[in-house]
């Protein structure tokens, strides 16, 4: 009966007039008092539905489907990982309303909230996330006409019910990917075929055959949108061509006349040659954008962050970088050392260059094993922000032993 009534209501409002909005939040929405217009649903997320025209302002204010697109496309990575069977349709009825002839749009039901909250919720906060505040069940009705699950039909139907919530059983609907929420599953999306050393570190744990995904654009806002990478790939890419720049006009002044710039500046020639290397690597980076960053290593076609060796470019990129960073770092302890010599023991240029043999096989062969070492624990895997490969950016461990504690030894 309640299906026929909302088939009813929603040809009706057809046929209705502007209504203006006179509250922005879902707790004001008994403001609503003048006709408005229904519209075709043009939002990409609300396609498709069991509904097809709309009414603006929605609940939380949006004015046109224009400008709640982008904040409802934001819950895209929720909507492809199907955390929640009622995550879109829920969505959708905060964002996209159906349009009646009732003074004021359906609202989602309480239980239809807390069936994609409870689905989705553990998801979120996984990666650090909190459901919105703007969506909280309380402000949803239970005792009014609202939007709420068909109970009448097999938990596989994904067909809206239009009734009172005085008629609904209420519970929390069956999830539609279980395992998104066990701890030790990984999201069907995210999850990796190509070897068992890719792992996704969370506070609970570590995901086994799981990785970040690569996509921008707000379809996974908790690796910000395509907007703020842009921005991070020009400042990559003018501080290292700045970097190169730099570095190679310090090289050449030094090979220019070698024989001028003995110990203790000797160690400056190389620590320009690491960060000549360096910059060239995230120049190398920017040029190949996510080529040796991502790659797809799943039964799917997203694309995820790479880990390990499964990129022979992104292997060698990430050697490159570890190797001459920590050789840098060697360099400014020698170079340290080395002014320490010369000022407070007053050693002469000759004593210093005396142990010069000592400072190439440490300053070159502990970066050396390092970065063997770095290889053969998988401790390779891509940042997506450079689009270069580097250790330790999804393992915590292999950062502060590979990265931090040789940065705080050398300081």
């Amino acid at each position: 009966m309640y299906h026929r009534l909302l088939i009813l209501f929603s040809i009706l409002g057809c046929l209705s007039a502007d209504q203006r909005l006179s509250s922005t939040s879902i707790s004001s929405m008994n403001g609503f008092s003048a006709q408005r217009k229904c519209e075709l649903i043009t939002i990409p997320m609300c396609k498709n539905l069991d509904y097809n025209q709309t009414v603006f302002p929605n609940l939380l204010g949006h004015t046109t489907q224009s400008e709640a697109n982008p904040a409802i496309s934001q819950f895209n990575p929720l909507i492809k990982v199907k955390c929640s069977e009622d995550i879109r349709l829920f969505l959708c009825t905060v964002y996209a309303p159906v349009c009646t002839v009732l003074e004021k749009p359906i609202q989602p039901c309480r239980e239809l909230c807390l069936s994609a909250k409870n689905g989705c919720e553990s998801l979120m906060k996984k990666f650090g996330f909190q459901w919105p505040d703007q969506l909280d069940c309380n402000k949803f009705p239970v005792t009014d006409l609202c939007v709420g699950k068909n109970s009448s039909e097999s938990s596989s139907s994904k067909n809206p019910s239009y009734r009172s919530s005085s008629d609904v059983t209420f519970g929390v609907s069956t999830i539609a990917n279980e395992v998104v929420l066990s701890p030790k599953k990984c999201p069907h999306v995210m999850h990796t075929t190509s070897g068992s050393h890719f792992s996704l570190p969370l506070l609970s744990g570590r995901l086994p055959e799981c990785s970040l995904t690569c996509e921008a654009d707000n379809q996974v806002p908790m690796m910000f949108d395509g907007r703020v990478r842009r921005i991070l790939r020009i400042w990559t890419a003018a501080w290292s061509v700045a970097c190169f720049v730099c570095s190679l006009f310090t090289l050449v002044t030094f090979l220019v006349d070698l024989s001028r710039f003995a110990y203790p500046v000797r160690p400056i020639l190389y620590l320009a040659f690491c960060y000549l290397a360096i910059s060239l690597v995230y120049m190398i980076g920017v040029v190949g954008e996510d080529g040796f960053a991502c790659g797809t290593y799943g039964s799917t076609p997203t694309i995820l962050v790479t880990q390990g060796g499964e990129n022979v470019g992104c292997s060698a990129l990430a050697v490159v970088h570890y190797f001459f960073f920590m050789s840098s770092c060697a360099w400014w302890l020698v170079l340290c050392l080395a002014w320490f010599l010369a000022a407070n023991l007053k050693w002469g240029a000759e004593s210093i260059a005396a142990l010069s043999p000592y400072f190439h096989a440490m300053c070159w062969g502990v970066p050396a094993v390092l970065s063997v070492s770095v290889l053969v624990t998988n401790s390779v895997d891509g940042d997506v922000f450079t689009g270069i490969c580097s250790v330790g950016n999804l393992n915590p461990s292999a950062l502060v032993y590979f990265f931090f504690t040789p940065i705080v030894v050398s300081l």
